[in-house]
C-alpha cells in the first residue's frame, strides 16, 4: 500500500509579473525527512518555501498536506502542523525574548485569549531545547546574531509543527552559530521526528545535516535523492559552474565537498 507523503508538490509554477520563478516543480516530502533546499542564488529556494509552506498560493499546481489541498486549511490549523522560520524575520525587536518566542503560540489560542499553563510550558521547553531560557528577559537589540537566530528557531517551536521549513537559518553567522544552530534542528528531527526541510548554501554542511537534498536551479528542480548520490562533482559544477571534490575527510571521515576553480 501506498504511503501518503505528508507534504506533495505537484506540477507547481509560480509567477510574480508574468515571470516565472518556479517551473514545474514536483516532488513529495515524507514524514520525518530532514532535506536540505540548495541551490544558486535566485533560484527559487525562498519562493519554494513560502509555497511548501502555504503562504503563497501557486500560479499553477497544487500543494497537498496529509493528502489535503494545503489552502485548504485556514490560517491557524495551518499554523498547528506547519512553521516557517524566514530568512529575515522583522518583528519582535521591541519585546522580550520570552515575549517573541510567546507568539509562536498563536495557533493554539483563540483570539485574545491568554496564554495558559500549557503554553507557558511549551514556551520553557523550547526555550531550553534551544539555549534561550537564560535570555528570557532580554531585548532582541541586545543580542548577537547567533542568540537572535536561536530565539526565532523557538518561536517557530513553540508553535508545535510537525513539519519545519527554514530559509538559510545559518546565513551571516560564525561556524560556531551555524554548528550550533544545525545541531539543535538534526536532534528536533530524531528524537522528535520533526519532518525538517532546510534551505541551505554551504554544501558541506548539507551533506553533513542533511538525509536528502533537492536542487534547485533557475527555478526547476534539477535533483532529488540521498544527499550523498545527489551531490556529485559533475552537479556541482553543472549547477554552481565550480570545479569541485566531493569526498571524506580524512580525519574525521565526514562528508565535505572542496572547492577547486571556477569554470
Amino acid at each position: 500500500m501506498e504511503v501518503t507523503p505528508l507534504l506533495r508538490l505537484e506540477a507547481v509554477t509560480l509567477s510574480y509579473r508574468g515571470e516565472s520563478v518556479l517551473r514545474d516543480i514536483d516532488f513529495s516530502i515524507p514524514a520525518g525527512a530532514m532535506l536540505g533546499l540548495i541551490g544558486p542564488n535566485g533560484a527559487g529556494k525562498s519562493s519554494l518555501i513560502k509555497v511548501a509552506a502555504g503562504l503563497v498560493r501557486p500560479t499553477k499546481g497544487q500543494v497537498t498536506y496529509q493528502g489535503r489541498p494545503l489552502h485548504s486549511l485556514d490560517e491557524r490549523e495551518r499554523g498547528r502542523e506547519i512553521a516557517v522560520m524566514s530568512q529575515n524575520p522583522e518583528m519582535g525587536f521591541g519585546f522580550r525574548v520570552y515575549d517573541v518566542v510567546a507568539m509562536g503560540r498563536y495557533p493554539h489560542r483563540r483570539r485574545f485569549q491568554p496564554l495558559g499553563a500549557a503554553d507557558h510550558g511549551v514556551i520553557r521547553e523550547v526555550m531550553e531545547i534551544t539555549g534561550v531560557w537564560e535570555l528570557r528577559e532580554r531585548l532582541l537589540p541586545t543580542l548577537s546574531g547567533g542568540e537572535r537566530q536561536r530565539v526565532f528557531l523557538a518561536r517557530a517551536l513553540a508553535q508545535s509543527p510537525k513539519l519545519l521549513f527554514l530559509d538559510e537559518p545559518t546565513a551571516n553567522l560564525d561556524i560556531r552559530y551555524q554548528l550550533e544552530i544545525l545541531q539543535i534542528i538534526r536532534r528536533l528531527n530524531r528524537e522528535r521526528g520533526i519532518t525538517v526541510v532546510l534551505a541551505i548554501h554551504d554544501l558541506t554542511l548539507a551533506l553533513r545535516a542533511c538525509d536528502d537534498v533537492a536542487v534547485l536551479t533557475r527555478g526547476r528542480l534539477a535533483a532529488a535523492g540521498p544527499a550523498a548520490c545527489v551531490l556529485t562533482e559533475e552537479l556541482v559544477r553543472d549547477v554552481f559552474g565550480v570545479d569541485a571534490r566531493v569526498g571524506r575527510d580524512p580525519e574525521t571521515g565526514t562528508p565535505r565537498v572542496d572547492y577547486v576553480s571556477v569554470i
